[in-house]
C-alpha cells in the first residue's frame, strides 16, 4: 500500500481540477504553496492487456431467488476511439427511456416485463449491454432473442432518421444542465484527465456527435456487434448458502473529546461566514391566478436557453393536454399490463431487500404504510379500461398549481396557456392531502422476519418529532 501510494501519488500522475467563485490569482498562489513540495517521479510503464476475442456466444448462469434477468455484453471501443460518440448514439437509439428501440419495440408492447441498455466505455475498452426481464411463463432465451432482434434492426438501419438530431438534442440539454453546477462541471475537467484526453477534444464531443449520420451508427452497430457475446441469465430458485461464522466483535471506547492534530487545524482555520441567499417574492419569482382555482408560479431562467421557443413549448403543451384529456388503450394492453404487475408482486416476497423495506415501512406507518394500502391483487383484476381512462381524463378538471421557469415574460406564458391549456368553468377542490404520522413507539420493539440468506440485516429506528420551520 505504501509502495503504491509513493510510486503513484507524485505531481506529474495528478490534476487539481477547481470550479467556483474563486479568486484565481489567490487560488494558483495557494496551489503552488502547498504542492510546490512535491517531486515529480518517474512512472511505471501501464502493459497493454489485450482481451481474448469473443467468437461465439459465452454463458453464464446463476441462480437467486426473485425475478429473472437476462444480461448480454458486446464489446465495443475505449471511450476516446473515434466510434465513442457513435457508440453513444446508437445506445440511446436502442434505449433512452421514452423512444428508443427497446422502449417502443419490448416495453410500451409489453413484449416483456422490462428491459433496456447502457453502454460502458472506459480507457482500456468498452461493451454495450443490453438487459431484460421475461414475463411471466416467458424464457430468458425469448427474451435474449427479442434484445438481439433490436440490435439486428440498427444494424439493417430500420430506425427513423429524425431520431439521431434528437438525441444530440438531448445531449445538448444533459450538458448545460450540468453546467450549472461545480461538481459537474468538476466531473467533467477529472474525466478529461483520466482519460487522458485533451479538453478540446473533449468539449468538442457535442459537435462531432452532431455530425453524425444514420449511415454512422449502421456502420458501427455491423462493426462490434456479430456472433461473439457474453450472455448471462439469472435463474429464480433456492441457492446453497455457505455458513459463515461470525466473527469475534471486541467493544471499542469512543472517547468523543479525542481530537487529531489535523482535525484541530483545520476546526481553527479563519474563515468567512456564508450568508444565504434568499428567494425573495416579486423579484425571483412572481405568483398570480391564471384563472379562478389556477395558481401560476412564473421565474425566469438566467442560466441558459433550455426552456426557450427552441424546444416547441406551445406545441408540446397541447400534445399533453390532448394525451390527458383523450387517452387510450385497449383490453388486451390492459390484461398485459395486470399480468405484469401480479407477477412483479411474487417475485418481490422472494427480494430480501423489499420484504426488509415493507417490515420498516410497517414500522414507521403500520396499516398506512405503502405496502398495507396498496390495491389486493383481486382489485387489480377487477380494474377496467373505462374506470382508468375516465381518472385520467379527469385530472384537469381540479384546482392546480402551474409552476414554470424559463425564458417567456409571465404575460406570454398566460397567453400560450390561454390558447393551449382549455379547463373547465368550474374546477373541482382536490381530495384533502392526507398526512401520515410516523409511529411513535414508548417502548423498545423488536420485528423480525425469518429469511435463509447468507447475512442478517438489523435496521434500528428511533422516533422523532414533526417538520417545523421554528426547528433549529
Amino acid at each position: 500500500m505504501y509502495e503504491f501510494y509513493h510510486t503513484y501519488y507524485v505531481p506529474n500522475n495528478m490534476a487539481i481540477a477547481i470550479s467556483g467563485d474563486i479568486d484565481i490569482e489567490h487560488t494558483i498562489e495557494l496551489v503552488d504553496r502547498e504542492f510546490s513540495l512535491w517531486q515529480a517521479k518517474e512512472l511505471p510503464k501501464q502493459p497493454r492487456r489485450k482481451e481474448p476475442k469473443i467468437k461465439d456466444v459465452e454463458r453464464i448462469e446463476v441462480t437467486y431467488p426473485g425475478e429473472e434477468y437476462v444480461l448480454l455484453a458486446l464489446r465495443t471501443a475505449p471511450r476516446t476511439h473515434k466510434d465513442a460518440e457513435a457508440l453513444q448514439i446508437l445506445d440511446m437509439i436502442l434505449d433512452n427511456s421514452t423512444a428508443g428501440l427497446i422502449n417502443l419495440n419490448l416495453n410500451q408492447q409489453q413484449r416483456v416485463r422490462e428491459a433496456g441498455s447502457y453502454p460502458w466505455l472506459h480507457n482500456d475498452h468498452g461493451a454495450q449491454y443490453l438487459w431484460g426481464i421475461p414475463k411471466q411463463d416467458q424464457t430468458l432465451a425469448e427474451v435474449e432473442e427479442l434484445l438481439l432482434e433490436q440490435i439486428e434492426l440498427i444494424k439493417s438501419g430500420q430506425f427513423d432518421d429524425w431520431i439521431i438530431p434528437a438525441i444530440v438534442t438531448d445531449f445538448k440539454k444533459t450538458y448545460k444542465k450540468r453546467l450549472e453546477g461545480n461538481g459537474p462541471r468538476v466531473s467533467l475537467m477529472r474525466d478529461s484527465y483520466l482519460s487522458f484526453e485533451k479538453w478540446d477534444h473533449a468539449v468538442a464531443t457535442l459537435e462531432r456527435m452532431g455530425k453524425l449520420r444514420k449511415k454512422d451508427i449502421v456502420k458501427v452497430a455491423n462493426k462490434y456487434f456479430k456472433n461473439g457475446y457474453v450472455a448471462a441469465y439469472r435463474r429464480d430458485g433456492q441457492v446453497d448458502i455457505p455458513p459463515i461464522d461470525k466473527p469475534p466483535i471486541e467493544k471499542i471506547d469512543i472517547d468523543p473529546s479525542r481530537q487529531s492534530a489535523f482535525s484541530a487545524s483545520i476546526t481553527e482555520l479563519v474563515f468567512e461566514e456564508i450568508e444565504p441567499s434568499y428567494v425573495v417574492p416579486g423579484k425571483d419569482y412572481t405568483k398570480e391566478e391564471f384563472r379562478d382555482g389556477v395558481q401560476l408560479y412564473h421565474a425566469r431562467n438566467p442560466l441558459n436557453d433550455l426552456f426557450s421557443l427552441e424546444i416547441n413549448f406551445s406545441a408540446s403543451l397541447a400534445l399533453m393536454v390532448e394525451a390527458l384529456r383523450q387517452p387510450t388503450t385497449d383490453d388486451a394492453t390492459l390484461d398485459e399490463l395486470k399480468q405484469i404487475i401480479l407477477t412483479k408482486r411474487e417475485d418481490a416476497v422472494k427480494d430480501q431487500r423489499t420484504v426488509h423495506q415493507a417490515l420498516y415501512r410497517y414500522h414507521r406507518l403500520g396499516d398506512n404504510a405503502r405496502y398495507r394500502r396498496v390495491l389486493s391483487n383481486e382489485q387489480v383484476q377487477a380494474l377496467t379500461r373505462e374506470e382508468l381512462l375516465g381518472l385520467i381524463r379527469g385530472l384537469l378538471d381540479y384546482e392546480q398549481t402551474l409552476s414554470y421557469t424559463g425564458t417567456l415574460s409571465a404575460a406570454q406564458l398566460k397567453a400560450m396557456l390561454t390558447e393551449h391549456y382549455p379547463l373547465p368553468a368550474d374546477l373541482k377542490m382536490p381530495p384533502q392531502r392526507q398526512v401520515l404520522e410516523n409511529y411513535h413507539p414508548t417502548q423498545t420493539q423488536i420485528y423480525f422476519f425469518d429469511k435463509e440468506m447468507a447475512q442478517a440485516q438489523v435496521r434500528i429506528e428511533f422516533g422523532g418529532v414533526p417538520y417545523s420551520a421554528s426547528l433549529e
